[in-house]
């Protein structure tokens, strides 16, 4: 029971998905998902601990546009809390990665008081530093990422770059001395892309999926555009061959779904989570509902009974 004394949303543990692998969402929040991931009515409290009925894990990216108090962290921590194999990873905050400004004192004071309490579990996997497509490889940039580390020490780091300039050996062998993990991104192919492909630097390996919209580098594209993107059945498969060859070289795998848009995020990442545990898993039935395609891998569970859910406007595309 919650402690207000009503059912958890939680509800009980899906089955894993592999041993020492999670696959979940990067964010939880996004409007767009009232209608195929949570039912209409839903307070925002709630959305976290029904989310975790499904997946495994959270990516909280809220935490790369402004340092959450520790309250907050502890209160995603008490959601979930009915789940204790739901694990979490958090953006380091932007000015890490996408200054100038430098963080201040009180900026490191602030960062490293929020990820130890969401922490205060043992359920943060990872923190997660990405840099913009404009940090290039150079001798500075490669000190200042050799100094990261240190800021968030105690905690396993993740590096995820997305220029080309970084994808070498060199650059590699510099995170597994700090034993930190290179991050395995998709998306687009386009200028400064780095090949996705089987690396491990540390008894963590991440993987993010993004997404392959063709906009992707598009002048001007907005967030909803450029992660607006479902995988397909056969995408998914190469992903779950890579997923288990990255899983014999490490220690764990977290597998982040960033191809948020409508819902699609959850959608893939059921359907990974399937892939992998070899057999059907709990979502939500409106989802079902929304990715006609999911009935062959994910069980569908009604929204919860005390909440009244609208069926008009659900995101649901022809041939999903």
């Amino acid at each position: 029971m919650a402690e207000s004394g009503r059912d958890s949303l939680a509800g009980s543990p899906p089955p894993s998905t592999k041993p020492g692998i999670a696959v979940g969402t990067a964010g939880f929040s996004y409007p767009d998902w009232i209608g195929p991931v949570y039912p209409r009515g839903l307070a925002g409290a709630d959305a976290l601990p029904l989310l975790a009925r499904w997946v495994d894990l959270l990516e909280v990216n809220v935490s790369h546009y402004r340092i959450p108090p520790p309250a907050t962290a502890r209160a995603w921590l008490a959601a979930t809390a009915d789940r204790p194999g739901f694990r979490f990873t958090a953006k380091l905050w932007r000015g890490y990665t996408h200054g100038p400004p430098a963080p201040t004192r009180a900026d490191h004071a602030a960062q490293r008081a929020f990820l130890d309490a969401l922490a205060e579990d043992g359920r943060l996997d990872a923190v997660l530093a990405q840099f913009p497509p404009t940090f290039r490889a150079g001798p500075r940039e490669r000190a200042y990422v050799a100094r990261l580390a240190g800021h968030v020490a105690g905690h396993r780091l993740a590096v995820e770059f997305r220029h080309a300039s970084w994808d070498t050996d060199d650059v590699r062998a510099s995170l597994s001395d700090a034993g930190a993990a290179w991050v395995v991104g998709d998306w687009t192919p386009g200028p400064g892309w780095i090949e996705p492909r089987d690396v491990v630097t540390a008894p963590l390996a991440y993987v993010r999926l993004h997404g392959r919209n063709a906009a992707w580098y598009r002048r001007g594209v907005g967030r909803d555009t450029r992660y607006d993107y479902l995988y397909g059945p056969e995408e998914l498969a190469a992903w779950h061959d890579r997923v288990r060859r990255l899983r014999s070289g490490a220690a764990s795998v977290v597998v982040v779904a960033n191809n948020h848009f409508g819902g699609q995020a959850v959608a893939n990442a059921l359907e990974l989570r399937s892939m992998l545990a070899g057999g059907r898993v709990p979502g939500p039935a409106a989802l079902v509902a929304a990715f006609p395609r999911l009935a062959d891998r994910v069980d569908p569970e009604p929204p919860p009974a005390r909440v009244d859910p609208a069926d008009g406007g659900w995101f649901n595309r022809p041939g999903m």
